[in-house]
């Protein structure tokens, strides 16, 4: 490539150590005191007598030692080694100054581990779309900047109960009287239900199984009393997911327990909800509630379950 002015020059230039000589034609090359192997023979610039010696005629190299082949058979005193110059690898860089290398100039897949430094890599690195807490994972997130977050480890699994505190014997949507099972010795899993007016809303999407446990009060000659498990996809139409129901009675009042289930597929937190009804109680007939309106003493008597099994279909 041709150049304007002085064509600069890269390589090892090294001037080596001077040299004294005597009875014998081989010496060591030295370099500040060290001992200095060149490429090759032709890789150095020799003047003995004031005359450049050709390489491999004139003189040969064997690691650190350079030999001379004069005419006269073996050098003396009298003859004078003027300079020794080592080119080195006239095609080496050398160092580079810093901040010149570019991403291009770097080969694929030459950067291995055992060149990073250690902690080198952190959450800057990374770039964790939010901070992290003792406990947590990161967790692959595309719709963040550099595709991972921080995830509560088991927080896709949710388990929650919910019970009525009193008798409810209106035939329709089961719209009042819910509380969260807390009683000692209970708990619940993950993120909860949230409630109101008997509608249930999920705290994240998933395939949830919803059952629904009924302890009713069935009067004397009532005909069959329903229970329904109803969901909705839009937050405004409810379907019936499930159903069950009590035999006729003949004699006397008694009680029954009975219960359904479905699995509500949740792909959208705002429009997907849930509600319990009843259907087709008579006079005297009831869903019995707590007896205990304590929600840290009573027990359960009519109770609902949500437990998420897994992402949703």
């Amino acid at each position: 490539m041709p150049f304007l002015g002085q064509e600069p020059l890269v390589g090892g230039y090294h001037v080596l150590d001077n040299i004294t000589t005597s009875a014998t034609n081989q010496y060591n090359l030295l370099l500040g005191g060290v001992a200095f192997t060149p490429e090759s023979a032709n890789h150095l610039l020799v003047s003995l007598n004031g005359v450049i010696q050709k390489p491999g005629s004139s003189f040969s190299i064997s690691g650190s030692q350079i030999t001379f082949i004069p005419s006269s058979g073996t050098l003396s005193n009298s003859d004078s080694i003027d300079f020794i110059i080592a080119l080195g690898d006239v095609l080496n860089i050398g160092v580079p100054s810093d901040n010149v290398i570019s991403t291009a100039k770097i080969i694929d897949n030459a950067v291995t581990t055992a060149k990073i430094v250690n902690d080198a890599i952190n959450e800057s690195k990374l770039q964790v779309s939010n901070s992290p807490t003792n406990g947590y994972f990161l967790s692959a997130q595309s719709g963040n900047t550099g595709g991972l977050t921080w995830a509560e480890a088991g927080s896709d699994f949710i388990l929650d109960n919910w019970r009525i505190n009193s008798n409810f014997s209106t035939n329709g949507d089961v719209n009042q009287y819910w509380e969260r099972f807390t009683r000692t010795g209970t708990a619940q899993i993950g993120t909860q239900m949230q409630e109101a007016s008997g509608i249930f809303t999920f705290p994240k999407t998933g395939l949830y199984q919803v059952r629904y446990h009924a302890n009713i009060n069935v009067p004397n000659g009532a005909s069959s009393e329903h229970i329904y498990i109803l969901a909705t996809i839009n937050n405004s139409a409810y379907t019936s997911m499930a159903k069950a129901e009590t035999a006729g009675i003949s004699g006397s009042a008694s009680d029954h327990s009975i219960f359904c289930e479905t699995l509500v597929n949740v792909t959208d937190v705002a429009n997907v909800k849930v509600k319990f009804s009843i259907d087709g109680f008579e006079t005297g007939g009831y869903l019995y509630g707590s007896p205990n309106s304590n929600a840290s003493t009573g027990f359960a008597r009519t109770q609902v379950f949500f437990e998420r099994k897994g992402a949703a279909q």
